[in-house]
């Protein structure tokens, strides 16, 4: 919401939303608001808000907001950091392996097999049509933790 001179941000990720007080094109106030009474809750000196992506399905419901990984990955590392630990569930696997964020890969194991037409992949999206399409990973490296296994490698 715009109002004169106020932003409300409420951004994915936030656990309250931050309130942005501006003086001309300078920010006077930064702070956090409670949604239901609109006060102040506490005063903020920044706010990270993360970037989001709005991707098309096929039906009217079935549009998304997720965080874009390329932007956040590049605020990231204009913070300084250069390694992220990336566990996910399919979907954000696929997602960071697409835009070629991933460089190394830690997998674990358990010998439980689970299957089926509904089973959740490791990596979401689609398969490759061939193998040589597939990814691999060189430097592979295998280790026991108790009865699970640790497959780690890069790409």
């Amino acid at each position: 919401a715009i109002r004169g001179g106020i932003v409300d941000v409420y951004s994915f990720g936030m656990t309250e939303p931050v309130r942005v007080e501006f003086w001309g094109d300078e920010i006077a106030e930064l702070r956090h608001f409670d949604l239901v009474t609109q006060r102040t809750t506490k005063m903020a000196e920044v706010a990270l808000v993360l970037p989001v992506d709005v991707t098309g399905g096929t039906t009217a419901d079935a549009r998304y907001e997720r965080v874009s990984l390329p932007a956040l990955m590049t605020m990231l590392g204009k913070r300084g950091i250069t390694s992220v630990l990336i566990e996910g569930g399919s979907t954000v696997n696929a997602a960071a392996l697409r835009a070629k964020l991933v460089n190394h890969v830690v997998l674990y194991l358990a010998p439980t097999l689970m299957g089926g037409q509904d089973a959740k992949a490791v990596i979401g999206d689609r398969s490759p049509k061939r193998l040589a399409q597939a990814l691999t990973l060189r430097h592979v490296t295998v280790r026991r933790i108790g009865k699970d296994l640790v497959v780690e490698g890069d790409l």
